[in-house]
C-alpha cells in the first residue's frame, strides 16, 4: 500500500522534506526525458502487450504528469524516476546532463547478512555467507540450483493461468528474482521456494534463526526500512543540487559523484554495515 506522502506526513518528517524537493526537481526544467530515444527503445524492446505501459510512463515524465507517494512503515519514496524501467533512465538528464548511478550490489541479502551479525550471531555460517556475498550470491544460488536439480527450470504452480507451468532460471536477473520469493516470504506457512530448499540446506542454522524472525516481523519489510534509512538521508542532502533517488540507488550529476560517495559510504558506516560493494554507472 502507498499513500500520498504530501498528506500524510508531517511536515518536518524527513521523508516528507525529501519527497517535496524530488517532486519539486522533477517539475522544474532542470529534469527532461529524451522521449524520442525512449520510445523508440520501447518500440525496438518491448512485446507489444507491454509497450503502452512503458510508453505513458514515459509521457507521464515527459509532459510533467507527476506523482509522489511512500509506503509510511518502510520509508520507501515512489515517484515517475523510480517507476521507470532501469534501461529508460538513462535518457534521462539535469540541467541538461546524463545521470551517473550508484547503487548497493545485492542490497537486500547484504542487508539480511549485516543484521544478523549484529545479532551477534557467532557462527560459521554467517561467514560462509559474507564470502558468498562478496563475489554474487544471485550468481552461487544460480549454480547451486543447476547443481542440485540437474537443469535449471522446474514446475510451478500458475495462480494466473491457474495451470502447472515450468519456470526457467535463466540468469543473474532470473535468480534475483527467485532469491526475493524466499526473502518477502511474509510467513512460515506455505509452499518453500526453490531458493529457500537451498539456503536450508547450505545454512540450516541461519535458516532456523530466519524463520523465528518471521514469527515476529516480516523480513522485507525490515530490509526495506534499512535501506531508506541508508539512502533517503543521501538524497536529501544533494537532491537541490541534482540527484534523485531509488530504492537502493541513487542518480546523480556527475559532479556530484565524489561528495555522493562519500555521504554514502558515511551512512553505511553510520548503520554498522560492512562487506558491501556499491556498482557505478
Amino acid at each position: 500500500k502507498t499513500d500520498n506522502i504530501l498528506s500524510n506526513l508531517s511536515e518536518d518528517h524527513y521523508m516528507c522534506d525529501c519527497a517535496k524537493k524530488q517532486l519539486e526537481l522533477l517539475k522544474s526544467d532542470r529534469f527532461d526525458i529524451d522521449d524520442t530515444s525512449a520510445i523508440n527503445w520501447v518500440n525496438n524492446t518491448t512485446d507489444d502487450n507491454l509497450k503502452q505501459n512503458k510508453t505513458s510512463r514515459v509521457a507521464s515524465l515527459k509532459n510533467k504528469h507527476l506523482f509522489v507517494a511512500t509506503d509510511e512503515r518502510t520509508g520507501r519514496i515512489f515517484t515517475n524516476f523510480t517507476s521507470l524501467k532501469r534501461e529508460l533512465r538513462v535518457y534521462c538528464t539535469i540541467d541538461g546532463e546524463k545521470l551517473k548511478s550508484v547503487d548497493l550490489k545485492s542490497a537486500q541479502p547484504i542487508l539480511l547478512g549485516n543484521y544478523l551479525r549484529n545479532q551477534n550471531i557467532n557462527h560459521p555460517e554467517l561467514d560462509k555467507l559474507f564470502e558468498i556475498l562478496d563475489n554474487d550470491i544471485y550468481d552461487y544460488f544460480l549454480k547451486r540450483f543447476i547443481l542440485l536439480n540437474d537443469s535449471n527450470s522446474y514446475r510451478t504452480f500458475d495462480i494466473v493461468t491457474n495451470k502447472m507451468v515450468t519456470a526457467t532460471i535463466k540468469d543473474r536477473e532470473d535468480s534475483k528474482m527467485e532469491m526475493c520469493k524466499f526473502m518477502f516470504k511474509t510467513t512460515n506457512r506455505g509452499t518453500i521456494s526453490e531458493y529457500e530448499k537451498i539456503f536450508k540446506l547450505d545454512f540450516p542454522f541461519l535458516y532456523e534463526y530466519i524463520k523465528k524472525l518471521r514469527e515476529t516481523q516480516p523480513i522485507w519489510l525490515m530490509l526495506q526500512k534499512m535501506e531508506a534509512e541508508i539512502f533517503i538521508p543521501v538524497v536529501k542532502k544533494f537532491v537541490n543540487r541534482g540527484c534523485l533517488s531509488l530504492h537502493d540507488g541513487i542518480y546523480f550529476k556527475s559532479e556530484l559523484r565524489d561528495e555522493i560517495i562519500k555521504e554514502l559510504e558515511t551512512s553505511l558506516d553510520k548503520h554498522n554495515i560492512i562487506g558491501y560493494q556499491l556498482k557505478e554507472k
